[in-house]
């Protein structure tokens, strides 16, 4: 069993935890490879920096159609800079994660793949997925995509905890496994 030690915010404090992917209903994130085929994540496993440079398509079976959600991809091993925001999209409707299709909510940061620094080990990539509380959010563009604080993202946005997970892991040393 793959097990994920990230760490997210209950609604009163940040803490590490350990989270295993099959505690949470499976967001299918399949990644186009340049041969046509496509590249799944599956909790841990590793995937090339090329493999991760395109915009992959997210879906999530246990979506309720009549309801909007969060999407986020982030990197919170990135040196010294907290989390770095890689994807973040709101107002998704549940229709596009059960289709698994294109995403058309409102992307606060469009995709950026990874680009792990030299010499900065094995990173993981989360992704994300929030039921949103209330419908529709009105979300502002980040000040940076650098220096994100997760647990004040959730709370302002009264976003709870995530209703599932997925990663990979990449590195610049590993671009090509």
């Amino acid at each position: 069993m793959l097990m994920l030690v990230v760490a997210f915010a209950s609604l009163t404090a940040v803490t590490a935890v350990t989270v295993v992917c099959t505690d949470f209903s499976p967001l299918v994130v399949n990644y186009p490879t340049f041969d046509g085929k496509l590249a799944r994540v599956s909790c841990g496993n590793p995937l090339s920096l090329s493999g991760t440079a395109k915009e992959p398509s997210v879906q999530w079976l246990a979506a309720s159609q009549h309801e909007r959600y969060t999407l986020m991809l982030v990197d919170p091993d990135a040196p010294g800079l907290q989390y770095y925001v890689h994807w973040l999209a709101g107002n998704i409707e549940g229709n596009d994660l059960l289709e698994g299709t294109r995403l058309n909510g409102n992307a606060i940061e469009d995709y950026f793949g990874p680009v792990p620094p030299t010499g900065s080990g094995v990173h993981r990539y989360i992704f994300y997925l929030f039921q949103q509380p209330h419908g529709y959010l009105d979300f502002r563009r980040l000040e940076t995509r650098s220096h994100f604080d997760l647990y004040r993202f959730q709370t302002k946005h009264n976003l709870g905890k995530p209703v599932a997970v997925n990663y990979f892991l990449a590195s610049a040393e590993l671009a090509d496994y």
